[in-house]
């Protein structure tokens, strides 16, 4: 069993967010060393497993690389001596033969940009987004490793490759569920460069549809017209693509991460077995909390933008050179998002100088973030991690229950809103982000009650935050946000939404909850 630090660009959200034992025992040995990341358990993949990976790494069954040559596999053996020993052992220890291992340094076009990144599972992960050099996204292509071939089939013309186009990939039986969810994707591809693709695990309507009211109404001013696409679409370079995979391929290895974001290839994967709607141990069936586990990620890629695509530069000099970094060398550097932070009233502030970790080049979760050491109202984050857990276990009464009622009330004043916000900012404005748009559903659903309940409102409000806590094991609560008026200000400028925007959130994702925290609880 190998262990994984999980570091930005890396970003996962658990979405139950309960830690085990472990869990915060590795995030305490995390903290002591001033690095934002959780360890997590990885059990390998077998040799199968790893050459199977390769075949979905782009889409379900795209072609697998051809083999080395002899120069490319003298060009594996003169770097091997150059590796740091630790990344030259996990190599050895991680994947499963010599071919693997030397297709692991690959860089089909020679771009200085490798081919894959290694997960610790030993499972082959897209780095370049474009291996052959010839300009077009591998996802979109047949042929990916094959400049001189035909990049791919159209035959219903509608711009999407055949094959990732979902009008093929549905019998006529499934008529009306081909038509919904192939709308959603060629709407989403043509007005927002975002590609839904399937990879090991099906792309169900419910998550298409998430899909596209997070891209169309939250984050709709973060897609901004991209003046070097003549078709004027609104995209945001941080993500081009939105695949779903099985759970059991997950990268991290960790048993709960339902969704993550790899900033180096521009795309988010769902594991759609690990979404609340598949999960037999979510509390209900419910797309509330798929939607926010969802946008928790969407602001990942928010926040990977600020950076590649410079949109909103803050201090002015802002260039796509430290995205290359990222493809290039494996390191994140985010200036302008800390410089973001420190200019918002989130409570955040850098505390000392950069901090060094050691590298990978060819490995992910690895992934570094050459990143400030972060404090919160003052305090570093171990800090706030000791207080929570003397705050969490002084709530167990003498008869071995737990009053996490008490525990949030606590928390109240200082609008936290869960343990996972306290990682870093990264995650705090993620969780914020679910807990603002929680938060303005439930403000129109209170002004339109009598048009939904004939409930006591108080009754319901109160039943439907013991779902939420249910369903994030109650190390999640939205409410804990509510009078924190600057930084819900701050989301309403950069994200906002009008009443009929709000009212389209609160029927298709709070009005089912409110429905079923008041027939079960």
């Amino acid at each position: 069993m190998n262990w994984v630090l999980e570091v930005f660009p890396f970003h996962g959200l658990n979405s139950k967010r309960i830690l085990s034992q472990f869990s915060f025992m590795a995030l305490q040995y995390a903290f002591s060393m001033n690095v934002v990341f959780a360890a997590t358990p990885c059990d390998l993949m077998t040799e199968a497993g790893q050459h199977v990976s390769l075949s979905a790494i782009y889409y379900k069954g795209n072609p697998l690389p051809p083999r080395l040559n002899q120069g490319e596999i003298r060009i594996y053996e003169e770097m091997l001596p150059q590796l740091a020993p630790h990344e030259s052992k996990f190599l050895e220890d991680t994947l499963q033969n010599d071919e693997l291992r030397r297709l692991a340094t690959k860089d089909t076009d020679n771009d200085g940009m490798p081919d894959y990144r290694i997960a610790c599972n030993g499972k082959y992960i897209e780095n370049d987004t474009d291996v052959d050099g010839d300009g077009v996204f591998n996802i979109l292509e047949l042929e990916p490793y094959d400049k001189n071939t035909i990049n791919f089939e159209d035959d219903n013309q509608n711009e999407i490759p055949d094959h990732l186009d979902w009008m093929h990939a549905y019998s006529d039986t499934d008529a009306d569920i081909r038509d919904e969810v192939s709308a959603i994707q060629k709407s989403l591809y043509d007005e927002f460069d975002v590609m839904l693709v399937e990879r090991s695990a099906e792309f169900p309507l419910v998550f298409a549809e998430i899909i596209q009211d997070l891209v169309s109404i939250v984050f709709k001013n973060q897609f901004a017209l991209d003046s070097s696409n003549a078709s004027e679409k609104r995209s945001l370079n941080a993500l081009r693509f939105i695949v779903t995979e099985r759970a059991s391929s997950r990268e991290s290895g960790d048993e709960i991460t339902s969704a993550e974001v790899h900033g180096q290839n521009a795309s988010m994967v769902i594991y759609s077995d690990h979404m609340c709607i598949f999960d037999d141990d979510c509390v209900s069936k419910l797309r509330l909390i798929d939607f926010g586990t969802i946008a928790h990620e969407f602001v990942h890629s928010y926040q990977f933008s600020i950076d590649q695509d410079c949109q909103f530069p803050v201090h002015g000099d802002c260039d796509d050179t430290d995205f290359n970094e990222l493809k290039r060398f494996n390191i994140v550097k985010a200036p302008e998002f800390h410089a973001l932070i420190n200019n918002s009233p989130f409570g955040w502030t850098v505390s000392n100088d950069l901090n060094t970790v050691e590298t990978y080049q060819f490995v992910m979760p690895h992934d570094d973030e050459i990143s400030p050491t972060w404090n919160y109202l003052g305090q570093a984050p171990q800090l706030w991690k000791s207080k929570l857990d003397s705050l969490w276990n002084s709530h167990y009464t003498n008869d071995g229950d737990h009053d996490s009622d008490g525990y949030w009330d606590e928390l109240k004043e200082i609008h936290i809103v869960g343990e996972y916000s306290m990682l870093n900012p990264w995650e705090w404005q993620a969780e914020y982000m679910v807990a603002y748009l929680f938060l303005g559903m439930e403000d129109y659903l209170q002004k339109h009650w009598d048009n939904h309940f004939h409930d006591d409102i108080d009754t319901a409000q109160d039943k439907f935050e013991h779902l939420v806590k249910d369903s994030w094991n109650h190390v999640f609560f939205y409410g804990n946000a509510k009078h924190n008026d600057p930084v819900l200000a701050w989301y309403r400028i950069n994200f906002p939404l009008d009443d009929e925007e709000w009212q389209h959130l609160a029927n298709t994702y709070l009005i089912p909850a409110y429905e079923y925290a008041n027939e079960n609880y």
